[in-house]
């Protein structure tokens, strides 16, 4: 800095990452600087332009880092300068023309009073090229523009600011900051504002350009990705004039990709960009999207609100070729957003380097050294835990893809290294340094690789970077730092570059721009929430009604368990406990508001305990860290309690009970380890812990699979194998709000019948549709579902399209599915009478996209009652009333390995020893339709069984619209002969076996039916006859019996049953009421379940 002899302050900049910065434009506060032109010198002499921006409460000094090395350093000088920082400007008729030999934009002058409202911006040009696009605004009629003034705020070497301020009559008002940066061919737009009206403005890009393509980023993040421009079809724009929007840009994982982080329009030389950026500022989400919309005469345009709130963007100009020749990711587009993602301004500020705890302190985060050395007593105590030790290669290095989710890399059987699971049982130091050696070499590549994606690849939107990948590897990463770093495997440099790269993405996840979490998931009382400004009062309701927060939501939990687990592991960091303290708010939110009253977890069951296992691992660092003990907390019980109460029928083929598949997951469920580690982990409360382990035992001590997801060690760290246990209660039918249904019979017995129905405001990680079902006879699978997740069918279907559920599809049309719920639940001994009421409300995601993401959804196109009747132990009747103006298909799954169809008639020979009769009572002129379906599992799922262990054979019926569908499912033993027909005289089915006939109904609306002696007057029930014995249910009605034996007048749900002695026994519940028998006898039946014996008079 020989030139610097004028110095006024010295900056230094510093980089912990490995990573090389290139022109940063960073800034540095300095106290109180004169007004004046500054310089900025280096450590070689050379002058930079500096700029102070005065615009907060501190100034900064501003200049440009040309080049940053890896783990180097930078000093530089501020200096005085003799620049001239006079901007380009040209004020002429009405309008000023600002630019900085790039791209020169034209803004409003002011106006007072305003004739007509001008758009902030009303033209820009690249280069010396042509002007291009309109800009024109609309303004509620409801409010008076008294005002436009257009001033520079700010002007310098680096930048210059324009700011457009409206202001109303009535005070409401809306500001536009317009920045040119130097040597960049955008402008950056700035906008905020209180006019509390719909309100826009729009920026035609006709004029100058002549759109005949459009471009955008690809949906796949992946390097390679190419995005191709396509031609716009104008013609189209009658019908769906919405080519999607550009939204507060996030991370990956987090943008669901049916909209845009930036869009741009090509003309046959130039093009125009919208760009989203600094997704922190936006607010509104709803609200302040950019729409990017076309017209049938050929008008394409970016139509922007201004009704309220905040939001950030770019508009730039590019020749199209620029575009159309660079890869996806590597345009000019893109990397102008990467510049705006991670910003050396301000990770500089980030505290990367600090002293951490004493070697000597370690392991402390997710076992303790006294947690440890009880470790191979339950080795040599349980054989599932020795047979992995036994397995695996001591002498193999380890391997990060192991210790991740993103690649599910599995074992080969000449190559099984897991050095965590043979650190965590060695018995002796030397083993233990050798494991920690290579735990040592896990974290730090895998450490790179994530930094490497973020930092040097596609940036926020990578994959490698999303919040599945990189949480659910800084998770496990972290407790392997603290195992490594226990036995002083790194050495200084390495555990500096670890530590910041820890810090780094703890940081980060804390960034509003990356993980925008205050606005789009948890807080209905954040002044930002997206959920502010939605069109129903309680959150349960806009879950799938718009595209920002309609993802998984265990993606969130990847994010803040992870900065927590980061967090609690470096525990002399100066932000440790703010990032736990933030992850708690995020905990508690989550189990106070995603576990509904009865248990489930806001996701599928299936899921729920994939979501568990992440979030399991932070509790335990939470509780080692003695802040806080959540498995003894009421409301995640409460979650796994359920869990265990949905476990399904005792399975052979599997070796245990397992989650049947009603959600996204694999049958069996591959995350049952999580209840052992639940066991485990609770033994405070002994009564729960016993029902957890026992709930893992049924599962048959299901472990961790092999070469998945490198939790095995914690499987050894949590799991009690030789825990209390604690049976299992047998269970009732049972609704569980929010999720759906559970009809039982006989439960946990070899007679056990399930029937799982799909009903409620719970979505995540669900494709099926309201009133989806499996059923489970006699313990056997016979109505169910693939069991394979995400897996495609050896005819390349997928296992999530419609067919493969059993549920009614409006063809061709994606249908919202967690808009329907019970409106009648009734269960007894008997029978259970459940109807799930739905809108049926179509979606209008784009070609290819996921249904998690879809772009708008209008009101419903009909509504769907689906009812169940389910009489126990004898058969199953569901009524499907459909007011629906599409046409509709019935699907049903069934286990079995061969089939006959007699006119309405199917008998199923079932493949594990129960069959089926299937029974199309309105069959009409409709057709049944007959497929099969078989799909194998992944290589990663640990288990493989024959080929035909999912295969399944195919049902379906079209329906016109607003055609019904009746249908009777009656399994039964192989040995066991059973008759179903129409019965003519009520429109039900009649059902004959063990020498007992049933006539069974179920209407859509009360009916009342007489058939010679048969009288019913409700909408369910049935009548049976069985050596001697009638038996009436009523579940839904007013009226049943057969006249000259016993009739039973009065509102059900009951079941009157008169024996061969003469006497009635009526079983009941609900209300307190009265029932009528034979017209004459009035028997006053208490509130509750009850148990009456009468003689008839």
């Amino acid at each position: 800095m020989n030139n610097a002899s004028n110095t006024i302050a010295t900056f230094t900049v510093s980089d912990h990452l490995a990573h090389r910065w290139c022109d940063e434009l960073v800034g540095f506060e300095i106290a109180d600087p004169p007004e004046g032109a500054y310089d900025i010198v280096d450590e070689e002499g050379q002058r930079w332009p500096c700029q102070i921006d005065r615009s907060g409460d501190v100034p900064r000094a501003c200049f440009i880092v040309d080049d940053l090395a890896p783990l180097g350093t930078r000093t530089y000088a501020l200096v005085d300068s003799a620049a001239d920082a006079d901007p380009f400007v040209v004020d002429e008729g009405g309008q000023i023309e600002v630019g900085n030999g790039l791209i020169s934009v034209r803004l409003p002058s002011s106006q007072d009073p305003v004739d007509a409202v001008p758009a902030p911006i009303l033209a820009l040009k690249l280069g010396d090229g042509p002007w291009m696009g309109r800009g024109r605004a609309l303004f509620s009629s409801d409010l008076h523009l008294a005002s436009v003034e257009t001033q520079c705020t700010e002007a310098g070497p680096l930048w210059q600011t324009w700011l457009v301020a409206y202001t109303c009559s009535g005070g409401q008002w809306y500001r536009a900051g317009i920045r040119l940066f130097a040597n960049q061919p955008f402008v950056e737009i700035t906008e905020s504002s209180a006019l509390c009206r719909d309100s826009w403005w729009c920026f035609s890009v006709q004029a100058g350009l002549v759109p005949t393509h459009a471009w955008t980023h690809p949906y796949t993040p992946v390097p390679d990705a190419e995005a191709r421009s396509h031609a716009i079809d104008y013609a189209t724009a009658a019908e769906r004039s919405n080519l999607g929007s550009i939204q507060m840009p996030t991370a990956t994982g987090i943008w669901i990709p049916d909209d845009y982080n930036y869009f741009a329009f090509l003309g046959a030389e130039r093009a125009i960009a919208a760009i989203g950026v600094t997704g922190g500022f936006w607010d509104y989400p709803y609200e302040n999207q950019i729409d990017i919309e076309i017209t049938p005469d050929g008008d394409a345009f970016f139509q922007l609100s201004v009704k309220a709130g905040h939001r950030r963007w770019l508009l730039g100009a590019y020749t199209r070729s620029e575009i159309e020749e660079g890869r996806g990711w590597k345009t000019p587009i893109h990397a102008t957003v990467k510049h705006y993602q991670t910003r050396l301004d301000v990770v500089k500020d980030w505290v990367l380097d600090w002293d951490d705890v004493p070697q000597t302190d370690r392991p402390f985060a997710l076992a303790t050294r006294e947690q440890l050395a009880d470790v191979p007593g339950k080795v040599a105590a349980f054989k599932k835990f020795e047979a992995y030790v036994d397995m695996l290669d001591p002498d193999l290095p380890g391997d990060f893809t192991y210790y991740h989710a993103g690649t599910h890399r599995t074992f080969e059987p000449d190559h099984c290294n897991d050095p965590a699971v043979l650190y965590v049982t060695a018995t002796d130091d030397a083993e233990r340094r050798k494991q920690a050696a290579f735990l040592k070499d896990v974290v730090m590549s895998g450490l790179e690789h994530r930094r490497v994606s973020i930092l040097d690849q596609i940036g926020d939107l990578d994959t490698e970077v999303s919040c599945i990948n990189v949480g659910r590897g800084l998770r496990p990463w972290a407790a392997l730092y603290d195992f490594a770093a226990a036995e002083g495997m790194f050495s200084e440099a390495e555990a500096k570059l670890a530590r910041a790269t820890f810090a780094f993405f703890a940081y980060k996840f804390n960034e509003p721009d990356y993980w925008p979490a205050d606005h789009i998931t948890l807080r209905d009382d954040h002044p930002r929430s997206a959920h502010r400004v939605n069109w129903f009062p309680r959150r349960q309701h806009d879950w799938s009604f718009y595209n920002i927060d309609t993802l998984p939501h265990n993606f969130h939990g990847d994010y803040w368990s992870a900065i927590g687990c980061v967090g609690i592991t470096f525990p002399t960091h100066p932000n440790s406990r703010r990032w736990v303290e933030r992850t708690l708010e995020f905990w508690e939110c989550e189990l106070t508001q995603w576990v509904f009253p009865d248990g489930p977890w806001l996701e599928s069951s299936t899921y729920t305990l994939n979501s568990m296992k992440d979030y399991l691992i932070y509790c335990r660092m939470l509780a080692n860290a003695k802040i806080r003990n959540y498995f003894t907390d009421e409301r995640l019980q409460r979650a796994f309690r359920c869990i265990a109460e949905q476990l399904g029928p005792d399975d052979p083929q599997i070796g245990g009970t397992s989650l049947p598949v009603m959600g996204d997951g694999s049958y069996p469920n591959g995350f049952c380890y999580v209840l052992g580690w639940m066991g485990g982990l609770s033994r405070e409360v002994p009564a729960f812990a016993a029902m957890m382990n026992e709930a893992w035992r049924s599962t048959g001590e299901y472990l961790t699979e092999p070469g998945r997801f490198g939790l095995n060690f914690i499987d050894f760290l949590f799991i009690d194998p030789e825990g209390a246990r604690a049976p299992l209660p047998s269970l009732p039918s049972k609704w569980y709000r929010g999720l759906g249904a559970i009809l039982r019979h006989a439960h946990r017995t070899p007679e056990e019948i399930y029937l799982f129905i799909k009903a409620g405001v719970i979505y995540s990680h669900f494709h099926e549709v309201e009133g989806t079902f499996q059923l489970w006879w006699d313990s056997r699978p016979i109505c169910d579902e693939y069991g394979v997740q995400y897996g495609t069918g050896d005819d390349g279907r997928a296992v999530g399209e419609p067919s493969m559920h059993n549920c009614v599809e409006v063809d061709g049309h994606l249908m919202a599915y967690n808009k329907g719920d019970f409106t009648t639940f009734i269960t007894s001994d008997a029978f259970d009478y459940a109807v799930v009421e739905a809108p049926m409300q179509v979606l209008y995601p784009r070609e290819g996209q996921i249904i998690w993401g879809f772009k708008g959804d209008v009101g419903p196109a009909g509504w769907h009652k689906r009812h169940f009747l389910f009489v126990k132990p004898y058969y199953l009747f569901i009524y499907d009333d459909l007011e629906c103006p599409h046409t509709t298909t019935y699907h049903l799954n069934v286990k079995a390995d061969g089939k006959k169809q007699t006119g309405n008639h199917v008998h199923y020979d079932g493949r594990l020893g129960v069959d089926l009769e299937f029974l199309a009572l309105d069959l009409g002129e409709r057709n049944i339709r007959h497929g099969e379906y078989n799909v194998r599992p992944p290589k990663t799922q640990a288990f493989q069984p024959d080929s035909h262990f999912y295969h399944q054979l195919q049902l379906s019926i079209p329906g016109a619209p607003h055609q019904d569908y009746a249908t009777l499912l009656v399994p039964h033993g192989k040995d066991i002969p059973v008759t179903v027909a129409n019965d003519a005289g009520t429109g039900g089915a009649c059902i004959e076996r063990d020498g007992t006939t049933e006539r069974a109904f179920v209407y859509p609306q009360r009916r009342d039916v007489r058939d010679g002696s048969l009288i019913y007057a409700g909408q369910a029930g049935s009548v049976r006859e069985a050596n001697g014995t009638l038996t009436l249910i009523q579940a839904c009605g007013t009226r049943i019996g057969l006249e000259g034996r016993l009739t039973i007048d009065g509102d059900g749900p009951f079941v009157g049953t008169l024996g061969a002695d003469g006497r009635v026994t009526i079983k009941a519940s609900g209300i307190a009421r009265w029932l009528t028998l034979n017209g004459s006898q009035d028997i006053y039946v208490p509130e509750g379940e009850q148990v009456l014996v009468v003689k008839p008079e």
